[in-house]
């Protein structure tokens, strides 16, 4: 038992994040470090910086890659799910978002979202960002959600990054 734990820790540790202690860790540090190794180059604004341009006259589209599941549970006020699975540029346009628009990605942490702004950033969106920390941190914060006040978490695993006052059940 003593074995399979300390494997259980190391594998944990060399992901560069950190063992999770008790019940709930808010720490999004590791993960947004682990996003950006991932994926170099691509993008990125966080939550201040996206609350400050919601507030601008031309705001910008905010995209939430999540599956229909999680979105239907609560979302960034204002955001258009489109379903990483289902997006292409194609898919945008047919949204009637132009190639020039900003646009803002986000998912639970930023790793589908950064998937998705470097899909699109080749297909020709020059102005799409990947939402560091995502909505997790969003909510983490204390942000508003849209359609509900707890995030889905994901899974057991990763709802541990999500304050338990925001951490929605998981239907599984």
């Amino acid at each position: 038992m003593l074995r399979i734990l300390s494997c259980s820790i190391l594998l944990v540790m060399s992901l560069g994040c950190r063992p999770v202690p008790g019940p709930v860790a808010v720490d999004l540090g590791p993960i947004k470090q682990k996003v950006r190794g991932a994926f170099p180059g691509v993008p990125e604004i966080g939550i201040s910086e996206l609350v400050e341009r919601l507030d601008l006259a031309e705001k910008p589209e905010v995209i939430d890659v999540r599956s229909a599941e999680e979105f239907a549970v609560s979302r960034i006020p204002g955001a258009r799910s489109l379903p990483l699975e289902e997006l292409t540029a194609q898919a945008l346009l047919g949204l009637e978002i132009e190639r020039e628009r900003s646009i803002v990605f986000y998912c639970s942490v930023g790793y589908r979202s950064a998937k998705a702004t470097k899909r699109l950033r080749a297909a020709g969106f020059e102005q799409a960002v990947n939402l560091a920390g995502s909505i997790f941190e969003w909510a983490n914060a204390g942000h508003p959600l849209e359609g509900g006040n707890r995030v889905h978490p994901y899974d057991l695993d990763w709802g541990r990054y999500l304050r338990e006052e925001f951490r929605a059940p998981i239907s599984k």
